[in-house]
């Protein structure tokens, strides 16, 4: 009894979606008719088929025998070797079983998407946006970031710069979209720009955004500028017309009784001397020659000084409507319910815009943003990959809320869900 089997191949090249395949030749080498039968054994059994499956040969006769493997085109199928046998097996002498080994080299392939979350964006100094690339080939891939505008108005900011995404994951990179120039007022200006996600040996992944630049300072600002200013005006032309020649009129009226008594003693002094050019010079004595008082005050009024003015209190800080820009990212992991949130501070108001729940594993079950104990988004995992939420008026947390992501994982086989929900809005103080 005996047998050898040889492959036509050893290593074979397979490339994801289509087929190989190989040649098993057996030859008996015992003295009785024997069936012999094959199969594929390794990690690229289910892959595999053999045609025929045994083969009946008379001494010294050989038959051979077709594996085809097929290798499924998804990201679950890794690139790289996969090793396989074929094992033959003699009726006559189950001892006598031989295995034939071999590699089954996967090529590798790239089925990529990105997204940019949210699209549009708005503010003085900045607008805050999210990109999320989504690989589902078999490979991993590194993809370098850039931004670009028609007119160069922007600086880009990528954290990180470089994106590095395993197969069958999203990766998530955030992004910082800066004007070059700021807008002190006026109109707030919608200006588009692009996202380059560049990936080497193939084209770039083009996405689209637009920020809107709004004024440094609101349109009421102006106005209370234009207020102050024409206040100023107003008291210029009442001290020009009225307060200045009264004051003018006050003073000189001031001066004038003091002067007259001085002219008086001089004249006093100048008829009882007659001719006599010896005038006195000295203060004492024309004070006392013109009947004034030593040490008294020749106008005799007194200065008062005016009180002291207090420092200004500078100005108020500027703060848009909704107050200052913000987002959070929510994230949970695992199998049953499984919930991740924050909550509110004291005194703050966190006002919603903008809401994207990301399902990147394609994972089965709901998910429900809950406010307090109230639910205010419930949806089934099933029916999106990615999806997003602008509200036109948002959506109000008040101080001291919990703000929930609710995940009911049901995956089969007790497989874990990953689930994120990404937040934007504004947080103020409560007034």
């Amino acid at each position: 009894m005996g047998l050898t089997a040889t492959l036509s191949d050893t290593s074979i090249a397979a490339a994801p979606g289509e087929e190989v395949s190989i040649r098993v030749t057996v030859r008996n080498t015992g003295s009785v008719v024997d069936e012999f039968t094959m199969e594929v054994v390794g990690p690229a059994v289910d892959w595999a088929t053999i045609d025929p499956p045994s083969l009946s040969l008379f001494p010294d006769d050989e038959g051979v025998a077709v594996v085809v493997f097929q290798v499924p085109r998804n990201m679950g199928v890794r690139s790289g070797e996969v090793p396989f046998a074929v094992k033959v097996r003699s009726r006559e002498d189950p001892d006598g079983t031989i295995a034939e080994e071999g590699v089954l080299v996967i090529g590798g392939f790239t089925d990529l998407s990105a997204e940019l979350m949210p699209q549009s964006s708005r503010g003085p100094r900045m607008g805050r946006h999210q990109l999320t690339l989504d690989n589902r080939g078999n490979t991993q891939v590194t993809a370098g970031l850039r931004g670009a505008d028609p007119d160069g108005n922007f600086k880009y900011v990528f954290n990180p710069p470089q994106i590095v995404s395993d197969p069958g994951t999203a990766t998530f990179a955030r992004v910082v979209v800066k004007p070059r120039k700021l807008m002190l007022r006026g109109a707030p200006q919608v200006k588009p720009f692009q996202v380059y996600v560049e990936i080497e040996g193939q084209e770039p992944i083009i996405l689209d955004g637009t920020y809107a630049q709004t004024p440094l300072f609101a349109s009421w600002v102006g106005m209370v500028l234009l207020l102050a200013l024409g206040l100023l005006i107003v008291l210029a032309l009442l001290w020009l017309t009225l307060l200045r020649p009264k004051v003018q009129s006050t003073a000189r009226k001031a001066v004038a009784k003091p002067l007259s008594q001085t002219n008086k003693a001089v004249n006093d002094i100048g008829a009882k001397v007659g001719t006599d050019p010896q005038l006195p010079t000295d203060e004492k004595a024309i004070e006392q020659s013109a009947g004034a008082k030593p040490g008294a005050p020749s106008g005799g009024t007194t200065a008062t000084s005016a009180p002291a003015v207090p420092a200004g209190s500078g100005a108020a800080a500027i703060t848009t409507e909704l107050g200052n820009p913000t987002d959070k990212r929510l994230v949970v992991a695992g199998t049953g319910t499984q919930t991740d949130g924050f909550r509110i501070d004291a005194k703050k108001v966190f006002s919603l815009t903008d809401l994207v729940f990301q399902n990147p594993a394609g994972d089965s079950g709901t998910v429900s943003l809950v406010r307090g104990r109230d639910t205010l988004f419930l949806d089934s995992l099933a029916n999106f990959r990615n999806v997003d939420y602008h509200f036109v008026a948002p959506i109000i947390f008040d101080e001291n809320t919990d703000v929930t992501l609710r995940v009911e994982c049901a995956n089969a086989g007790a497989r874990p869900c990953s689930v994120a929900a990404y937040l934007v809005g504004f947080v103020k103080n409560k007034p």
